[in-house]
């Protein structure tokens, strides 16, 4: 199975852009700063903005095999 990473995964383009990778079989993981909604992805709230949030946004991916 294919996997996309998308960043701000709960807003407008993110949501829409998890959506349409999701209707064609892909794997989404999304990573965004606010509190988890009811997509069907594997989602991590990681808030971008702060280097150690980065840090722990990168230890997730590697665990996930990136």
């Amino acid at each position: 199975m294919k996997s996309i990473l998308i960043t701000g995964v709960l807003g407008g383009m993110g949501k829409e852009t998890a959506l349409h990778f999701l209707n064609l079989g892909y794997r989404v993981i999304g990573l965004d700063n606010k509190d988890y909604t009811e997509l069907p992805i594997d989602y991590y709230q990681v808030d971008l903005t702060k280097i150690s949030e980065i840090e722990r946004g990168i230890r997730i991916l590697y665990t996930l095999g990136f």
